[in-house]
């Protein structure tokens, strides 16, 4: 499970997620992280234009740690193709894998322009980060990139449609999932200041009812839940979780190195205990402060 991570990095640069506390991360963190990173194999890194310093950061860790895999991303709406690509490219030499930032990216124009900067050795690899199986289904019938990167959590039972899972066995398109924590509401839904306007509280604690549930079903805490549900889809080529502090990185760490696995039946007593909690936490999107 480990050759799958992803270490994502918008907290390096920004005060991101709802259930973040710790704001940005340290300096002293980071040294420690990267240091971590390098002795373990931990090879994948994710960022993006918009995550504040974390591409310049990223940057920096790169001239001493050379085998670093960066992930970036980029919003083209009203932008010049060309300088918003090469925003990242100046920065890292050549781009491991660049994702558009949304599906609404996704034009004829940017795509063509992604692929030439891939033949020219550029670029290594072009994907979209999307929301929804829709948006999936499209990019694969249209078999255009390499990458996908989508959310994926046991709430969101959207990527079990089946033109979506016969369309990723033809394809030989990575997928990337993110959200596996649903920004850290799947470890602790009792939301104290942050909490979306238009969820109720009540919706919440049926939410933390439920997911004791399910824990106390399988003997696994909740973090170990999350990995294992998402290690059970043999789909899934690499998960993305974002990581604010070392301490949070050697926790994840631990319970990743396990390498926790569902059966079918436990992935369905997951979905029956699931079907009724309000559709609206599972999209972060539409949710309103």
């Amino acid at each position: 499970m480990l050759s799958k991570l992803i270490i994502g990095t918008v907290q390096f640069g920004l005060n991101y997620g709802i259930t973040n506390t710790n704001g940005k991360t340290s300096k002293e963190d980071l040294d420690n992280i990267f240091n971590f990173c390098n002795q373990s194999n931990i090879k994948f890194f994710d960022t993006a234009q918009d995550y504040g310093n974390s591409e310049d950061i990223l940057k920096e860790y790169k001239n001493k740690y050379s085998d670093m895999i960066i992930i970036t991303k980029s919003k083209f709406k009203n932008k010049d193709i060309n300088e918003t690509i090469n925003l990242s490219i100046n920065k890292f030499n050549k781009i491991n894998y660049f994702l558009l930032h949304s599906f609404d990216d996704y034009t004829e124009q940017v795509i063509d322009k992604l692929i030439e900067y891939k033949k020219e050795n550029k670029i290594r690899k072009i994907g979209v980060s999307i929301y929804n199986v829709n948006e999936a289904k499209k990019l694969l019938k249209d078999n255009k990139i390499d990458i996908i990167q989508l959310p994926f959590n046991y709430l969101d039972k959207q990527w079990f449609d089946k033109e979506f899972q016969d369309l990723i066995k033809k394809n030989k398109v990575e997928i990337h999932v993110r959200s596996i924590f649903l920004q850290g509401i799947l470890l602790n839904p009792i939301l104290e200041n942050k909490k979306p306007i238009n969820i109720s509280k009540e919706d919440f604690n049926y939410l933390n009812n439920i997911i004791d549930e399910i824990s106390n079903e399988f003997k696994l805490s909740r973090l170990e839940l999350c990995f294992a549900y998402i290690n059970s889809f043999e789909w899934i080529d690499k998960f993305l979780i974002g990581i604010d502090n070392y301490n949070h990185l050697l926790l994840n760490y631990e319970i990743i190195k396990k390498d926790l696995r569902l059966n079918r039946q436990q992935i369905q007593f997951i979905n029956d205990k699931v079907k009724d909690i309000n559709p609206l936490i599972c999209c972060p999107l539409e949710w309103k402060f």
